[in-house]
């Protein structure tokens, strides 16, 4: 999990100063970008939601795309 100082929400502010990020990442890695909504429930924490998200998906790096993005697919309908 990759994080950041975050930036003040889109839309909020039009002249709110954005930063860019980088960070370097080993060969072989896989990144997956996803938004809060993949993992985030009425019923239930983010945090417990993105732990939930890292462990389902934390053996599938050598994954194929294909399979991979089933995964997550899969993730977000069962519920995390």
């Amino acid at each position: 999990l990759l994080e950041t100082h975050p930036d003040l929400m889109l839309g909020v502010d039009p002249d709110a100063p954005r930063v860019d990020h980088t960070t370097e990442l080993a060969d072989g890695s896989t990144l997956l970008l996803v938004t809060d909504g993949l993992v985030e429930r009425r019923d239930s924490d983010l945090d417990a939601g993105l732990a939930a998200m890292r462990e389902a998906l934390r053996d599938l790096g050598e994954t194929p795309l294909e399979e991979l993005c089933l995964q997550v697919k899969l993730l977000k309908l069962g519920g995390a």
